[in-house]
């Protein structure tokens, strides 16, 4: 369940599994209308007046202090991205985002690949 009020608190331990070659985990602090469509749905989408890009970071413990920060007022959960690594490599944008936060990196998926990025959805998870 996202939170209603105040700052994200980490809820689980940070476990990492070994690397695998055939997937990417991505994080995504969302807020609480885009988080029960995606959990509903298990898909991302766009609004048709708003931002055009989704962003994620590469780091749950980044994404997770992204997310408390004062000016993301809206964020309520942070969702974790399993996705096949080959298809995110063909259409993600690695272009280095908010780098003083996201050291290890973020990824933006324009709403033109959205469909692309959703089949090589692999599993989401509400992280916190």
């Amino acid at each position: 369940m996202p939170k209603e009020k105040g700052k994200i608190n980490e809820q689980r331990t940070s476990h990492k599994e070994p690397p695998n070659n055939n997937k990417t985990s991505l994080f995504r602090a969302v807020g609480a209308d885009e988080f029960s469509t995606v959990i509903i749905t298990k898909q991302f989408s766009v609004l048709e007046n708003g931002l055009q890009v989704k962003h994620f970071g590469l780091d749950y413990s980044e994404t997770l202090c992204f997310a408390d920060k004062d000016f993301n007022i809206d964020a309520v959960a942070i969702l974790e991205v399993e996705i096949n690594s080959a298809s995110l490599a063909k259409i993600g944008d690695f272009t280095h985002v908010d780098a003083y936060i996201f050291r290890s990196g973020t990824v933006e998926i324009r709403s033109d690949r959205l469909t692309e990025f959703n089949n090589a959805i692999l599993k989401i998870t509400h992280k916190s």
